[in-house]
């Protein structure tokens, strides 16, 4: 059975709480008796030493994480080096994979996965069927990533990843989905997206890796351009400038109203609905 405290026990913790709150020692100190005071001075020591040991401690796993980030950042440069010498490109305009060209990719179940919201893909690869034991996306909103991938037989049409890969992200970008890479990535997985990356399909984001949407970012948006979300056709009802707190900073942004051919207004719960430019892509 655990001991309880006594109540002199009890009040000298009391006394080194108080201390360690900010409260003066000499003043909190003064006037208690001497074998107060020795074990209040004693206490205070044996925190400050588990303080100390703490603060290393934390300090040790925070060097240990960045140690950890630094080294897979390092690997990850290395590796795309090594593609780079794989691919035989000196610079970023000559990026190529041949299997780019020798493969022609076709998804003929992708529209049912959007709508669905996720499911097993169905792969060609110049009129073949590729067989696969699982290929599984999962789609929320305009975020989507491959959850698991694994061929029926993993000789069969090597080097057809990247190339459906870029088909699948195109495909999901043209109803304002992205592709994401997977929050754990090993071995092939990993490097398949660092390839993608220097092909210039993908960038580094949150830790991870996202096809890039470039036919958003350049183009005006004004008031009735046509607009994919959600893999629907929408026009721009409205635009409004929304004030927006980053990293303590006040910022601009415009956010967008969107409008269906049959007059039906973007909303949620009944109230108009504005959303970034980020959501869906030109038409």
């Amino acid at each position: 059975m655990e001991q309880q405290p006594t109540g002199g026990e009890q009040k000298i913790k009391e006394y080194i709480n108080r201390i360690k709150n900010g409260e003066s020692k000499n003043k909190t100190l003064e006037g208690l008796p001497l074998s107060f005071v020795n074990a209040i001075e004693k206490g205070l020591e044996i925190d400050n030493k588990k303080d100390s040991y703490m603060h290393i401690e934390n300090l040790q796993k925070t060097q240990k994480t960045e140690f950890e980030r630094k080294e897979r950042e390092d690997s990850d440069n290395k590796k795309i080096e090594e593609i780079r010498k794989e691919l035989g490109v000196n610079d970023i305009d000559n990026k190529k994979d041949n299997n780019i060209e020798k493969y022609n990719i076709s998804l003929p179940n992708i529209n049912e996965i959007i709508k669905n919201g996720g499911g097993q893909l169905e792969v060609f690869a110049n009129g073949k069927n590729i067989e696969f034991s699982e290929f599984v996306i999962t789609i929320d909103g305009n975020f989507a990533e491959v959850m698991f991938i694994r061929k029926k037989d993993p000789n069969q049409n090597k080097g057809v990843s990247v190339p459906i890969y870029i088909e699948l992200g195109k495909r999901l970008a043209e109803n304002g989905i992205t592709l994401h890479s997977s929050k754990a990535q090993y071995g092939p997985g990993h490097d398949l997206w660092l390839k993608l990356s220097q092909l210039g399909f993908t960038e580094k984001i949150n830790g991870g890796f996202a096809f890039k949407n470039e036919k958003i970012n350049n183009k005006e948006l004004k008031e009735g351009s046509l607009v994919k979300y959600q893999g629907k056709n929408w026009k721009i009802k409205e635009i409004i400038n929304q004030k927006y707190e980053v990293n303590g900073r006040t910022e601009i942004r415009p956010v967008y109203n969107l409008e269906r051919d049959d007059g039906y207004i973007l909303q949620d719960g009944g109230v108009k609905k504005f959303i970034f430019k980020d959501d869906f892509i030109i038409d």
